[in-house]
């Protein structure tokens, strides 16, 4: 019998950590400030961990996911890689889509982009964010749900073959400091090297565990 995801993974209802919080922050900083109110759709949300994220720069937020339904906040099921978006076509100003489309086999991830495109609006943005397999190649698939890896060369491939326009893809260190500071990206390549000695560490950790962020854009001129 399949098990539910969320309740193998999860045990109890997360609250957001400083690191979201900056995460969410630096991501949406690649696309000029975006106003109070904006719509945000967050793809394979879990549990809704990143609602109160969004709500206090508030924005309003829907987000959907496999294993949950709690429309009382606003969190719907939908499988995105095989069922078109319960939602109206050029409906969000944001999609947010955090580490999932490596859960997805390639024809869904076509279907996925493709819905993408559809819901949002003319020159708003999908934030993509998945694990860099040029980094994390020797342990991508200890995850046993992942499926397709991603390169950020790949991910531009995927986002402009389904009708997006790529203005991002590219590998990024999960630290904020580097988000900061960028010259620590040397710093971070010496320091994963030490990752067999030092793996708890998380500086080190970190500089070895890359992610790709990719930042697609729904042409204005665009027709769902």
């Amino acid at each position: 019998m399949k098990q539910n995801y969320l309740k193998v993974n999860y045990t109890t209802r997360p609250k957001a950590t400083p690191y979201d919080y900056k995460l969410v922050e630096h991501v949406l900083g690649y696309i000029n400030p975006l106003p109070s109110g904006s719509t945000v759709l967050d793809l394979t949300c879990g549990i809704g961990g990143f609602s109160e994220i969004f709500q206090k720069r508030g924005f309003t937020y829907t987000g959907v996911d496999i294993d949950n339904y709690q429309p009382d906040l606003n969190i719907f099921k939908v499988d995105i890689g095989n069922e078109r978006f319960p939602f109206n076509d050029e409906n969000f100003d944001i999609v947010f889509f955090k580490m999932a489309i490596e859960h997805l086999t390639i024809a869904e991830i076509g279907r996925c982009l493709s819905e993408i495109r559809r819901v949002l609006k003319p020159g708003a943005a999908v934030f993509i964010i998945t694990p860099d397999w040029t980094w994390t190649y020797k342990i991508f698939y200890s995850e046993y749900t992942h499926q397709t890896p991603f390169t950020p060369l790949s991910l531009k491939t995927a986002m402009e073959m389904n009708g997006l326009e790529c203005v991002l893809s590219q590998s990024t260190v999960q630290l904020p400091i580097v988000w900061q500071y960028p010259v620590l990206k040397i710093v971070c390549a010496v320091a994963q090297l030490f990752y067999p000695l030092f793996p708890k560490t998380k500086f080190i950790k970190f500089s070895r565990d890359r992610m790709v962020l990719g930042v697609g854009l729904k042409n204005k001129n665009q027709e769902s």
